[in-house]
């Protein structure tokens, strides 16, 4: 939570654009909850056998909540990766910053390749799990929230039914975020091993041509390259298992409805 606040904290500079991301999201999601209300205008229409110059309102209706759901939905991506990008500048600024403050004793201790990976890879993983799953929450719950409002608005006990799995669509995902957090922990560590060792080596490749030592560099590549790779198979097995798992949960409001 500590570091999800410290990162949040690079987003005061840029208030507005957060807001005006967050209007445009919210925008979006209010969009997307439209189009079905208009098709099953449309729908019970034609089955009603309703003059066919009547409906020709909500189909125009509804290729314009599209267009401007369509636009929306650009202008948030456009904003948002602005205001995305100027954090991640901020953060890698600050994280060079702080490295040339530091004493030689801790350069000591590393590895170049190892310190360019936090500085560089580091800021990657925090611009893709922080910024990006921020919005995507918020995105996530408005859309929960909308569809539960029409819900409870047409039919509560239907809406009751069909909402009985979220608690567990919550539990699941917090399973997965404490067990997927520390796996995470593992691949970068790795992945700092492996930039360290070719960093190492390209920097050092004038020694390794004169001692012939190609090969060995080869497998000590290979080595910490087959240990990052299966760090990474090890969270992509806990995603499999998860995101099948969830959307079966969420699937369950439709079963329980037609039971």
């Amino acid at each position: 939570m500590k570091s999800l606040l410290r990162v949040l904290s690079y987003l005061k500079p840029y208030r507005k654009g957060v807001a005006l991301t967050l209007f445009l999201a919210i925008s979006t999601t209010l969009l997307d909850l439209v189009p079905p209300w208009l098709i099953k205008v449309i729908v019970d229409s034609l089955v009603e056998g309703k003059e066919s110059s009547w409906i020709y309102g909500p189909i125009v209706g509804l290729a314009g909540i599209y267009l401007a759901r369509n636009f929306t939905n650009h202008r948030r991506i456009m904003v948002n990766n602005k205001v995305e990008q100027s954090v991640v500048f901020d953060l890698r600024s600050d994280v060079y910053r702080a490295l040339q403050n530091l004493s030689m004793s801790y350069f000591e201790n590393r590895s170049t390749g190892e310190l360019m990976s936090r500085a560089n890879d580091d800021v990657n993983y925090v611009e893709r799990i922080f910024i990006d799953g921020v919005e995507q929450v918020v995105t996530a719950i408005l859309t929960l929230i909308g569809i539960s409002a029409i819900l409870f608005y047409m039919h509560w006990k239907l809406a009751v039914v069909a909402l009985l799995p979220i608690p567990f669509l919550v539990y699941g995902a917090w399973f997965y975020t404490s067990r997927a957090h520390d796996q995470y922990h593992v691949v970068r560590k790795r992945a700092a091993k492996m930039n360290a060792r070719l960093q190492d080596s390209i920097s050092g490749i004038r020694e390794t041509l004169s001692f012939n030592r190609q090969l060995y560099e080869i497998k000590q590549f290979e080595k910490r390259s087959r240990d990052y790779c299966d760090g990474t198979l090890e969270v992509m097995r806990l995603w499999a298992f998860y995101s099948p798992s969830m959307m079966f949960l969420g699937s369950l409001g439709t079963v329980l409805i037609l039971l």
